[in-house]
């Protein structure tokens, strides 16, 4: 079981293109489908190639043509910055964890949930100097602390064990030029407690005139339709969203734009090669939970004695 990895993960048994194949309420695909994604890495090529006969101080434009030949690669394109990549660990890991939310809704509740702390806005001149892995350690200790303070506390009295998934997205924000980095989450048992409880941290507390309207969002509504709300954590679409600043833009202070866009250029460029230099694992948070050879596995024994997810 040691240093199994999510890509590792086994695909699901039944095809989740097919499964989500319905539009969802605005029309759209519920699910990426494989020539969806195929058809976005000949654009992100396409966009890399242009970007790699220009000079800027953002990236090298070397590397935008490296990355432009593996994205039209079938051999070596095992990036975060390949939508088909992407859409092989999402199908991996959605389908790992619809098992586990199948089996979890015997006995607790699952929440979905958006995090996002200050500290997190990042400029472009600065991408460089950030990880992923440093991103997701940031998460990793706030979480801990939370849950110390919560259990010496004796807030988790009661709550049954429960497990944390997140997934790394981010956002770049046109109008204050930033990268907005966030989690979304998916938290069962006394983790739910816990989110709740990151509220009243400074990160996460809400000030007046803060440009993230509410740092913790968590929705606690029966998870319907499933396994369409699963892959959210795990997006391989990272948008432009302009936020309002308050100006007569139409959109008001701290509000965000409904509508996500591609980045632009040198913006898209930049955030591709970063990317490139991340790994899934990286990105994804897992407490109370590994990656075994059948699927995702719990790291504690429930009330039921229960050590794994349902096969």
């Amino acid at each position: 079981m040691v240093g199994l990895r999510l890509r590792d993960l086994p695909l699901p048994s039944v095809d989740l293109d097919a499964e989500l194949a319905p539009l969802d309420t605005r029309g759209r695909p519920r699910f990426e489908s494989a020539a969806a994604v195929a058809d976005e890495d000949r654009k992100r090529a396409m966009l890399l190639r242009r970007q790699g006969r220009k000079i800027t101080p953002l990236f090298s434009a070397r590397r935008a043509q490296r990355l432009t030949k593996r994205l039209t690669s079938d051999r070596s394109r095992r990036t975060p910055a390949s939508a088909r990549h992407m859409h092989d660990m999402r199908r991996r890991i959605v389908g790992a964890v619809w098992k586990l939310v199948c089996d979890e809704k015997r006995r607790t509740h699952v929440v979905t949930a958006t995090l996002i702390p200050r500290g997190l806005e990042v400029r472009p001149a600065d991408l460089d100097n950030w990880t992923s892995a440093a991103i997701l350690n940031r998460l990793r200790s706030q979480i801990t602390r939370a849950e110390a303070i919560a259990t010496e506390a004796g807030n988790l009295r009661g709550a049954k064990r429960g497990w944390l998934l997140a997934g790394m997205h981010c956002e770049f924000d046109p109008t204050g030029q930033l990268y907005q980095f966030h989690y979304h989450a998916l938290a069962s048992g006394h983790m739910i407690r816990v989110l709740d409880s990151l509220r009243a941290k400074p990160l996460y507390r809400r000030k007046t005139r803060d440009r993230v309207r509410d740092r913790v969002r968590m929705s606690r509504k029966p998870l319907n339709n499933l396994p369409a709300p699963l892959g959210y954590p795990w997006q391989l679409f990272w948008p432009n969203r302009a936020r309002g600043d308050g100006s007569d833009d139409g959109i008001g202070f701290n509000q965000l734009n409904r509508r996500k866009r591609r980045l632009p250029e040198p913006y898209h460029t930049q955030m591709l090669l970063w990317l490139d230099r991340q790994q899934i694992e990286e990105m994804t948070l897992m407490i109370g939970l590994r990656v075994g050879r059948g699927g995702l596995e719990k790291t504690y024994t429930d009330e039921e004695g229960c050590t794994s997810a349902r096969p």
